[in-house]
């Protein structure tokens, strides 16, 4: 096998284009090696077991790994799923085939109370991956290090997403805590006979609401949710440009959706004063004028 891919690489250095290479789909078995390995039930080649072990890899380094594979199968032979879990295990991404043989044991095929034996002690790893059989390793120095090391790198992990889940946490606890304290709020009224918004604050919205029903018998409350004292100075200046008067001002249905969307996440909604019917419409309408939009411009 050694001297095969020694004439591969030799022939794939005369081509001018880099062939691809594709592994073979059926399984080799030691006999067809002529290698007599009477003490292991199932030591079968799985050729498409190791594609997902040679990503990335140049031609060479491809022909070489799996000479360097067939030369170490053919001297000890060993079923190749227990290679390919052992590379799972220790989440290699290198040829670690020394390492393996230096810890591979056996396999157990069909036969329970070998498998127990092993398992009931600590010197050994074992590792299922068919349905009836479990493969055994020594755990060596290098079994040991690199679970280490994995197990580090996941608590390590854990560690940073469980500090940023914490920070995440404190940082909604405060702002729900200085939501909470907000004294004033940021609404809209409307009037009615006309359909102008007004954005406004108070501290007390329904007797503002009554204080300009006084003047103008049309305008009613429609939203107002706790913000900061400036928030209705930032809407303001956002929408000056469809200012009518005032504080009042001329806004579609998609525009007065951004502004609640604006006052739910930059207020405290749970403490809102909201006339649900209106706001349902207002929804709807901005929805259905966003569906004909995205009709006519797909037409």
């Amino acid at each position: 096998m050694a001297d095969a891919g020694r004439l591969a690489l030799a022939e794939i250095e005369s081509f001018g284009v880099a062939p691809s290479i594709k592994f073979a789909t059926w399984d080799s078995s030691p006999y067809d090696l002529g290698i007599k390995c009477d003490q292991l039930w199932n030591a079968n080649f799985n050729y498409h077991e190791f594609p997902s072990l040679f990503q990335e890899r140049s031609h060479e380094g491809l022909i070489r790994e799996v000479a360097f594979i067939f030369k170490c199968y053919s001297e000890a032979p060993f079923p190749s799923e227990a290679y390919w879990a052992f590379v799972q295990y220790t989440e290699s991404s290198r040829l670690v085939l020394s390492e393996f043989l230096e810890s591979w044991i056996r396999e157990t095929f069909k036969n329970q109370d070998l498998a127990q034996s092993y398992a009931d002690s600590t010197d050994y790893l074992m590792l299922n991956v068919g349905y009836n059989s479990s493969y055994f390793f020594r755990k060596t120095e290098y079994l040991v290090e690199r679970r280490k090391e994995i197990e580090a790198a996941v608590e390590e992990l854990v560690s940073i997403q469980e500090g940023v889940t914490s920070e995440e946490i404190a940082r909604n606890f405060d702002d729900a805590i200085r939501k909470s304290s907000f004294e004033v709020f940021t609404y809209l009224m409307e009037d009615t006979r006309n359909g102008l918004i007004k954005i406004g604050k108070s501290k007390n919205p329904e007797r503002r609401e009554k204080t300009l029903q006084s003047e103008a018998p049309s305008v009613e409350m429609r939203i107002a949710v706790p913000t900061e004292s400036d928030f209705e100075s930032e809407l303001h200046r956002d929408f000056s440009h469809l200012r009518r008067r005032g504080e009042w001002f001329e806004l579609s249905s998609m525009e007065i959706k951004t502004v609640i969307e604006r006052l739910l996440a930059h207020g405290d909604p749970d403490r809102a004063i909201t006339s649900h019917e209106w706001i349902g419409k207002i929804v709807l309408a901005a929805f259905s004028s966003e569906a004909r939009r995205l009709t006519m411009k797909q037409e």
